[in-house]
């Protein structure tokens, strides 16, 4: 057997922070603002409260964490870049009958460029079982295409929405970035 690195997410659950900061990174496409990164996840991580550490290191974090992240995450953008950014959560646990239905829905969000989506993944356990956050970042060819560093691709016909077994999408636990405001001008998605 050949030996391995670890992965981020492998040893720790910081995938709700890295989520937030991809959405981010692939919104804006960041390359070429200096520490853009590394300043939103600075933000990210004073978001977190003390009194969870380090039990969050390894535990993750639950929807409603990942969420407040992405405000205070949206709140730095503002400040350093003067667009404002909505987060949402926009879908209840049963609303898609398939994952195709579900990505189709995201696709759509994503397309305009003004949108990200952070995904919760639950792991079948040929892939090691366990919750993950990710950022959906489109299909092709049949796969679905995500913005993560553990995760690039996975066929969207073993991907569900629903049941134990496999991997599921969680469709309650998408939560969406969306530019509202560049500059102070709203912004239209045509």
């Amino acid at each position: 057997m050949r030996l391995k690195p670890y992965n981020q997410g492998d040893l720790n659950g910081l995938c709700g922070m890295y989520a937030v900061v991809n959405a981010l990174h692939l919104l804006f496409e960041a390359g070429d603002v200096p520490d853009f990164g590394e300043d939103v996840f600075r933000a990210t991580a004073r978001a977190i409260p003390q009194d969870a550490y380090p039990a969050v290191l390894w535990n993750g974090m639950t929807i409603d964490k990942v969420v407040d992240l992405a405000k205070r995450a949206a709140v730095r953008v503002k400040r350093r870049i003067d667009v404002r950014i909505a987060v949402q959560q926009p879908f209840g646990h049963d609303d898609f009958p398939s994952a195709e239905a579900y990505v189709r829905e995201l696709s759509a969000i994503t397309r305009s460029g003004y949108a990200s989506a952070i995904v919760g993944v639950n792991w079948g356990k040929a892939r090691g079982g366990g919750g993950h956050w990710s950022v959906f970042r489109g299909v092709r060819n049949g796969r679905v295409h995500f913005f993560d560093a553990v995760e690039r691709n996975l066929p969207l016909d073993r991907l569900r929405v629903r049941g134990e077994r496999g991997n599921r999408f969680c469709t309650d636990e998408t939560i969406i970035l969306r530019i509202t405001e560049i500059h102070g001008e709203k912004v239209t998605i045509p």
